[in-house]
């Protein structure tokens, strides 16, 4: 069966289509056909998905804006509060979507999203807009979530790779995408658009997505009803644990290095505390008959392997985000617009990398798996290495390259690594398995700003003594960080100048060695990965063509 047409399950069949016999396919049987439903579903998880990640990022050029007009100085909760709700309810959110069904859980979550941004556009308080982007967060940590389980309940394994490719570098474009639109909007408009443009985007995708997310079959109906738990089977003491264990290291990760100083008792006791938490919680799921997340999950080397290369990989797609950015303002001197408009060719390669990524995983034998990561991650590594010699000077063709050959190994790595992931477990685990992957991403998304932020942070200080001794209050203890901007660059001439560019092309030198050596890590870890055994990913190690049938146990 070729790469470029998607066989969909039955509850998402056009029942007046034509179809015609594939000699993929066992027994004569037709496969359905490539009808609009399932167009009109993967176009609106895609723009979902979009929305949700643009949501992430579309406030930062906007926080000064909304911190002036709520008179607040505490705006960097406006961005924190989003990032925590969205990742903490995923992996309770994965149990509930196979407990109650896809379709409820993902229109719930579109509708819980609208309501979020309704509520943060209308804000006029700082507690207002942080309790609409908390609910928000929780509708948008869901969204990608589901649209990944719904892609993976409509195709067999083997033409996965291709539409969850394409739906996560959509997904990604959001990162990079709002920035500049969140600049556009504040500079034409108010920033309460910010939000509210979410509204139309959310009633859209519920209208789109009504009709073509197929009801349950009777035998699904049937196998999730035997799933379902009562109150005393429901794993209450689990769904405490994860979430607030979670919410106290992503504190601790988000006041760090910026409210307050690494060594801070506030910093230091809410990330023991949530470390103390998450081992709590892995001992007591041990023993827990129902729980929240099977640690059979944690069992299979192979696909623990590919779930620490995806959080690496989901962490380093931040980091170049935001420090190419900072590259782009205090060091070429760019305004945030232009910043985003160079980032151009991180989006394009990212989106044509994830389609050829995507082709490859349906169309080579299963072996190339741990091939086509390998490659993604010597891409990375050697891009990021490359990235250190970009100075003031640099041509624009050489940090043109070198974002494709990095974003081109994220684009692979977007098509490979949850099916790989997926195939190494029964279908019963579909939804718990894929919860996992997205909650390790979300909090990827954090360190992806973290680490990378401490690498630079501590070279500025490092290496104080090369600017004027008048600067160096501004930029230690992260000033250099907070200042990195067109505006602060121009205020200084000369000598003094030259100085600070120096400094801040050091600090950012040994950050992009840190992401390299995240990189190669990445590139070991591929090592212990295997192919997955009798099933559908690749056409060539199988003829079955059936959805899921064969994966591989733990």
């Amino acid at each position: 069966m070729s790469a470029s047409s998607p066989q969909l399950q039955p509850e998402m069949q056009a029942p007046d289509e034509e179809r015609e016999p594939s000699p993929s396919c066992p027994n004569d049987v037709k496969p359905p056909g490539l009808g609009w439903k399932y167009w009109v579903l993967f176009g609106t998880l895609c723009l979902s998905g979009f929305a949700v990640t643009m949501e992430g990022s579309i406030v930062v050029t906007a926080l000064p804006t909304i911190a002036r007009d709520l008179h607040t100085t505490d705006y960097v909760w406006v961005t924190n509060c989003y990032t925590l709700a969205s990742a903490i309810f995923q992996p309770l959110i994965g149990w509930l979507a196979e407990v109650l069904g896809r379709k409820p859980i993902m229109l719930g979550s579109i509708v819980v999203f609208a309501i979020g941004s309704a509520m943060a556009g209308a804000a006029n308080s700082l507690r207002l807009i942080l309790a609409g982007r908390l609910i928000q967060g929780i509708g948008g940590g869901a969204i990608p979530l589901m649209a990944e389980l719904i892609i993976s309940d409509q195709l067999p394994l083997q033409q996965r790779p291709q539409m969850l490719g394409m739906v996560m570098a959509t997904s990604c474009l959001g990162l990079v995408f709002g920035p500049i639109l969140g600049g556009v909007i504040v500079n034409h408009s108010t920033w309460r658009w910010i939000f509210y443009l979410n509204l139309p985007l959310s009633g859209a995708s519920l209208v789109c997505l009504f009709p073509v997310l197929g009801h349950r079959t009777a035998e699904q109906i049937s196998a999730v009803d035997s799933l379902r738990v009562t109150a005393k089977q429901f794993d209450w003491v689990g769904n405490i644990l994860l979430p607030t264990s979670s919410v106290a290291i992503l504190l601790s990760l988000t006041m760090g290095g910026t409210i307050y100083a690494w060594n801070s008792a506030r910093v230091i006791f809410p990330l023991v505390l949530g470390v103390c938490g998450l081992i709590a919680f892995e001992v007591y799921e041990y023993f827990c008959p129902h729980p929240l997340l099977p640690l059979r999950l944690l069992r299979n080397l192979s696909a623990v392997s590919l779930q620490i290369q995806s959080f690496i990989q989901s962490m380093l797609i931040m980091w170049v985000n935001y420090f190419l950015t900072i590259y782009f303002q205090a060091v070429l001197g760019l305004s945030p617009q232009q910043a985003g408009f160079e980032l151009m060719p991180t989006i394009v390669a990212m989106v044509v990398f994830s389609i050829v990524g995507g082709i490859l995983m349906s169309n080579l034998p299963g072996s190339w798996a741990t091939l086509i990561n390998l490659l993604a991650f010597a891409m990375m590594s050697i891009g990021l290495g490359c990235f250190t010699i970009l100075t003031t000077s640099s041509p624009t063709v050489v940090h043109v390259v070198l974002q494709i050959i990095v974003a081109g190994g994220n684009g692979l790595l977007l098509a490979t690594l949850l099916p790989n992931i997926q195939g190494h477990f029964d279908p019963k685990d579909m939804a718990a398995v894929t919860a996992l992957f997205n909650f390790l991403r979300s909090f990827a998304l954090v360190w992806g700003m973290t680490i990378p932020s401490i690498i630079f942070n501590q070279s500025v200080n490092n290496n104080l003594d090369q600017v004027p001794q008048e600067v160096r209050s501004l930029l230690g203890g992260g000033g250099a960080y907070v200042r990195a901007s067109k505006g602060f660059m121009q205020s200084y001439h000369g000598t003094t100048k030259e100085q600070i560019l120096g400094l801040y092309q050091l600090a950012l030198r040994d950050t992009w060695w840190g992401a390299m050596a995240f990189a190669l890590l990445a590139f070991v870890l591929v090592t212990l990965q295997r192919p997955v055994k009798h099933s559908t990913l690749f056409p060539k190690d199988s003829q079955q063509g059936e959805s899921e049938k064969n994966m591989t146990q733990p």
